[in-house]
């Protein structure tokens, strides 16, 4: 049987043609490394072979996407919550305070990152960090979206519960990147569900402009503090003309067939931020991290 053009790439040695795109990608991607080279060449010489307008297009991703190392962030996470803990008021009271992460469904979330720089520091002798797993819920069809907001958030507010102290006063929320904004508030209405006095804080690794944005002006009408250290970029038109985005989009959609509220990043959120090492953040184009259930062979630059 004739082997496909993914199989192929996957499985043979580069020939001439594949060697000069790859060198030609790394000349403008330099962050590519050698594990990321199928990938590459599966986004380029299989799924673009027949259009160079969306080949130049990827192309000029690949040279925006900004690549952040998270040891960068570890003086400035100690620091930062050290501040808030000064700021709150909670130096020495262990059995009223949390510094927790929150994972939907997953076996490792986002969350994961910032944990990893603050554990073991010295500087967090009374307050431990840990993750608050929820578990995913099946909705029925046919809710409103209220309906389906409210059984998200009890579903939420009882993990919280079941993880957190009946007297909890003090709790700083910790993640890696914030896209929408829309997780966090979620996030903040079931925490004040269960602990409507509590003091919180949100603090964060990135985010985008938009994102934080919303979490700046929600914070002062919601009652929590919210803070991050790198607010990244979203492409616009500047950058990417309406007819570049129209091609991205329905490439994502038609070809890669990724679902609607993922195309060009969820809700069209068009990030090209990703922390080295870790999973991509769903606000990434999904033409970099997206493979159909059926199609598990794509290989892809980034996972999810």
């Amino acid at each position: 049987m004739k082997k496909s053009r993914v199989e192929s790439i996957a499985t043979q040695k580069f020939n001439k043609k594949q060697v000069d795109v790859l060198v030609e990608t790394k000349r403008v991607a330099a962050w590519i490394s050698s594990s990321q080279q199928k990938a590459v060449l599966q986004l380029l010489e299989v799924e673009c072979h027949d259009n160079p307008v969306l080949k130049e297009v990827i192309i000029k991703l690949l040279k925006w996407v900004e690549m952040f190392r998270p040891d960068k962030y570890r003086a400035d996470m100690c620091s930062a919550l050290e501040c808030l803990i000064c700021k709150l008021g909670f130096e020495d009271a262990k059995p009223n305070t949390e510094i927790i992460g929150i994972i939907e469904g997953y076996q490792s979330d986002g969350c994961a990152i910032p944990f990893s720089l603050i554990r073991n520091t010295g500087l967090y002798k009374n307050v431990s960090p840990s993750f608050v797993n929820v578990e995913k819920v099946r909705l029925a069809k046919g809710l409103s979206k209220v309906e389906k907001k409210k059984i998200l958030i009890d579903n939420i507010a009882s993990s919280i519960e079941s993880r957190c102290s009946k007297d909890l006063k003090n709790l700083i929320l910790v993640d890696d990147f914030v896209g929408t904004g829309n997780k966090v508030l979620r996030y903040v209405e079931a925490i004040q569900q269960v602990y409507p006095n509590v003091n919180l804080a949100v603090l964060s690794l990135m985010s985008l402009e938009s994102g934080a944005q919303t979490l700046k002006r929600e914070q002062k009408k919601r009652g929590f503090i919210f803070g991050c250290f790198e607010i990244v970029p979203q492409l616009n038109g500047e950058r990417l003309t309406k007819e570049e985005v129209r091609i991205l989009a329905r490439f994502e959609g038609e070809a890669l067939r990724a679902p609607l509220n993922y195309v060009l990043g969820y809700e069209k959120s068009m990030a090209l931020s990703v922390i080295a090492g870790h999973a991509a953040s769903n606000n990434v184009f999904p033409l970099f991290w997206f493979s159909h259930k059926g199609e598990g062979n794509r290989p892809v630059l980034f996972g999810r």
